[in-house]
């Protein structure tokens, strides 16, 4: 997986985050090098205008922890027999799917979510949108995740299932994600897509953990969680689950009312 590296904060040996200093910052007398490899994103998002947000959207880059966690361990029994008895979506329906909604909070927001992508679903919808340019996200959806223009900087209409990987643009499939983490994470769904489309039994089995802060009333998660099992042609398969933190960083603190009136910097936080 490839993600932006901001100058100001690393991870070091252990997993932890910290922040750098005007000093040159070392770790273990190795210098911290930075990679300015350009990414490139397939799936064309809502973009908010750079000039009007840049004041107080400020880059953060929630690096994404790999967890130590078993499929097993990290699932639901019932969703994983679910996701085992999925079946591709049938040839008369359009291959284009969301998440199934496992629970939801007491707020009615969605916590744990499932998917199971099969390999005729992706080939289907990639023949269907071959040559044809994907827009972005219709205004009137776009515009119900930001409520109008009240949550307009807090990053992009990201896919929980990405568009690579047959995921629509209704609703139920979107959610205010990241920008750094909105764009980086193409290059995992587009790798995750060209493995699914190698051999016709390939599936991919997703499971998303969406958590919410205490003092968070909104729809937008404060950390994502991805368990991810996959099965090449039938017989190998393996897993891998990470998790990024879904806010800005140590960057501007909004007050939003009819329009933006004050930024406050705020101290980041870990996963």
């Amino acid at each position: 997986m490839v993600l932006y590296q901001m100058v100001a904060t690393h991870m070091d040996v252990n997993g932890e985050l910290y922040t750098e200093s005007d000093d040159e910052v070392e770790i273990d007398d190795e210098e911290v090098e930075i990679d300015d490899e350009e990414v490139e994103i397939d799936d064309e998002e809502v973009e908010i205008d750079d000039e009007e947000s840049s004041p107080y959207y400020a880059a953060y880059l929630p690096l994404p922890r790999m967890l130590n966690w078993k499929w097993n361990e990290a699932v639901p029994e019932d969703v994983r027999k679910m996701m085992s008895a999925e079946v591709p979506i049938p040839k008369s329906l359009a291959p284009v799917k969301s998440p199934n909604v496992h629970e939801r909070d007491s707020l009615g927001r969605r916590t744990l979510l499932w998917a199971t992508l099969h390999h005729e679903d992706i080939s289907r919808n990639r023949d269907k949108y071959r040559g044809r340019k994907i827009g972005s996200v219709p205004k009137s959806i776009s515009q119900q995740l930001y409520y109008g223009k009240k949550y307009q900087f807090f990053g992009d209409v990201g896919h929980i299932i990405a568009r690579t990987l047959g995921g629509s643009d209704s609703l139920d499939n979107l959610f205010l994600q990241n920008t750094e983490v909105n764009h980086s994470m193409g290059n995992f769904e587009n790798s995750l897509t060209n493995i699914l489309l190698k051999y016709p039994k390939n599936k991919a089995e997703m499971f998303w953990r969406f958590s919410y802060d205490p003092n968070n009333s909104t729809t937008i998660p404060d950390v994502v969680t991805v368990s991810l099992k996959l099965t090449v042609n039938s017989d190998f398969t393996g897993e891998t689950s990470f998790r990024y933190r879904n806010k800005r960083g140590p960057t501007y603190r909004l007050a939003i009312a009819n329009s933006v009136t004050t930024a406050k910097a705020i101290d980041g936080e870990k996963c």
